[in-house]
């Protein structure tokens, strides 16, 4: 059973030292079950306009869709690669993102997620990342 849920997602990308920090807090829907989560969420900025969907696996595996003005997938999994075509408004890029670490007590009624990840184009790695993911019941 899907609930109403506040989110709250901080996004941290390390490039040759600087780091940067995007936050987002909005409300979605969240689910529960057989150790999977699944969060959804409706952007909607003079930018972008959008639906993503989260899926949390027990093992430790996101996948991040996202469709409407950005379309992607993206999969992050802890000691594993895996590529895809990351297109935006601006073009399309072939990204590969490697996992380095994952956490997550995601359970019945929210909670929270960290994971951490490398993205690279042709095997040359552009940029380390983590991504925190709060999920509270409204």
């Amino acid at each position: 059973m899907m609930k109403d849920v506040w989110i709250t997602l901080t996004g941290y990308q390390t490039v040759d030292e600087d780091t940067e920090q995007i936050k987002l807090e909005i409300g979605g829907r969240y689910g529960y079950k057989d150790g999977k989560s699944l969060i959804v969420y409706h952007e909607s900025t003079p930018d972008e306009r959008g639906k993503t969907l989260i899926k949390i696996e027990p093992e430790g595996k996101l996948i991040l869709d996202r469709s409407g003005s950005t379309e992607n997938r993206m999969t992050i999994e802890k000691g594993k690669r895996h590529c895809g075509l990351y297109r935006t408004q601006q073009g399309e890029l072939f990204l590969g993102v490697y996992g380095v670490g994952c956490e997550s007590d995601l359970g019945e009624s929210g909670g929270q997620a960290v994971f951490e990840y490398e993205l690279d184009v042709e095997g040359g790695v552009i940029s380390k990342n983590r991504l925190e993911i709060k999920v509270k019941e409204v």
